[in-house]
């Protein structure tokens, strides 16, 4: 009796290795299937995540254009309120303070000579007034000494 037992149990140990040949080599076949399944749907089609992403972030607005001379901030430091972020290049800035300081002083000179010019005209008006009080008695003096030739001229012819 201990002989039929004997054969029968070598046998059950060769029967669950070929199973399990088999279900591995299904699975790594189906595996295998699968992965080349998933890339070559890769190369034809792109898949994306819709995401969202909470930040504080500030537009930087300058006030004025110009280059930029000097950068004071690195790439993703936290800055506050008032914090120097970059230096501009103040040439074009200081040559348009020139420009327009110049442009004040001729102004400025302009507006001094528009003064003399008026003290001037106010000058000639006086000037022009007492020369008419002048004309006018000129020209009374004047109708005085043809009434009087009239005159003179009737007595002469008479």
């Amino acid at each position: 009796m201990s002989n039929p037992t004997q054969s029968t149990t070598p046998a059950a140990p060769a029967k669950r290795s070929k199973t399990f040949l088999i279900i591995l080599v299904l699975l790594v076949v189906g595996g295998a299937w699968f992965g080349i399944s998933k890339y070559t749907h890769s190369l034809h089609h792109e898949e994306t995540d819709d995401a969202q992403l909470e930040a504080n972030i500030s537009p930087v607005i300058p006030r004025v254009a110009g280059y930029v001379n000097e950068v004071r901030v690195k790439d993703n430091q936290q800055v506050k309120k008032g914090d120097t972020l970059l230096i501009l290049d103040n040439r074009d800035l200081s040559l348009k303070v020139e420009q327009t300081e110049a442009a004040l002083t001729t102004a400025k000179s302009s507006l001094g000579s528009a003064r003399f010019s008026t003290t001037a005209a106010n000058a000639n008006i006086l000037t022009s007034r007492a020369s008419l009080g002048s004309i006018d008695a000129q020209i009374e003096a004047a109708k005085v000494n043809v009434r009087r030739a009239t005159q003179d001229f009737g007595r002469y012819q008479n």
